[in-house]
């Protein structure tokens, strides 16, 4: 269980620690300066430091949460083929049918551990590419930066890390999983993009930008994923049983369809889906601050 016995924790859910997806902890923010005002957000953020002090090793979590992902991968495994069909549904109605998406999970369908391969793709997609978004966007503004300053810039940094992914791909053994990660960022990078200059706002004093449909799918996926996580591990705290491998199935066909539906659902109906309390909450925290409240 790498995540589990690393000396650093996150509480936030690994892509395995899921449903073999997962857009990463880096579309949250880490350190809000009114915590107050962020009510519900705030309590998920306390929840995910005690979940990370509990994951340490030596940590009360530790031994129930390594059986827990046992439990989790067995369900993976002996689902494989409905999972992966599962994943490769929402890949499409995320980012849209293309050559990229159908030939990487074609790959993957030939492979012994499909989902193992696709949780770690994820994975590399946050820390190659959003990670080092979100730190080179912090590096890179300056005070005084006003939104549209702060958007051409972030641009131009996604253009940049784009460019070293495909550079990346062009060399890569394994092509089809590297022209899918750029396939990601050049898909994704937008409404990210608008999710990082909404946090950076609050630092920098700009005006924060009014967030796409497409980036509040992405933000209220984020969310869920650690709430999800943190009733898991909030499962495992009040009792020394694990969940059977039937109710870890059972728990990911629901989170995977869960979030098909979410990148689904129609504009009208997305302001009243799940998860998008948090995300009315973020957005009227963002405005306050702007406004000098």
């Amino acid at each position: 269980f790498q995540l589990l016995t690393e000396s650093r924790q996150t509480g936030f859910p690994h892509p395995s620690q899921y449903c073999a997806w997962g857009l990463g902890e880096s579309l949250l923010p880490s350190c809000p300066l009114r915590p107050s005002d962020l009510p519900i957000a705030s309590a998920l953020l306390e929840r995910k430091q005690e979940i990370a002090q509990g994951l340490l090793p030596g940590g009360s979590l530790l031994p129930r949460a390594k059986r827990w992902l046992d439990a989790r991968r067995s369900a993976l495994e002996q689902h494989a083929t409905d999972f992966l069909r599962l994943n490769q549904r929402l890949a499409l109605v995320l980012l849209g049918s293309s050559a990229e998406v159908a030939d990487y999970f074609e790959s993957l369908s030939h492979q012994d551990k499909a989902l193992l391969s696709l949780s770690r793709c994820w994975q590399a997609f946050d820390t190659q590419y959003s990670e080092r978004l979100r730190e080179e966007m912090r590096r890179t503004f300056t005070p005084g930066i006003d939104l549209e300053e702060a958007a051409e810039i972030a641009r131009t940094l996604h253009d940049k890390l784009l460019k070293k992914l495909e550079k990346k791909a062009s060399k890569a053994e394994h092509g089809h999983e590297a022209r899918f990660l750029c396939f990601v960022a050049a898909q994704l990078g937008g409404p990210i993009q608008e999710i990082f200059l909404q946090r950076a706002s609050e630092k920098f004093r700009f005006m924060p930008p009014e967030l796409s449909d497409r980036a509040q799918r992405l933000q209220a996926a984020a969310w869920r994923a650690l709430e999800s996580f943190a009733e898991d591990m909030d499962v495992l705290e009040g009792s020394d049983d694990t969940p059977s491998t039937s109710l870890q199935a059972d728990e990911i066909s629901y989170l995977l369809q869960r979030d098909i539906a979410l990148f689904s659902l129609p504009l009208e109906q997305l302001q009243r889906a799940q998860g998008m309390d948090i995300v009315h909450e973020l957005k009227a925290y963002y405005g306050r601050r702007y406004q000098g409240a």
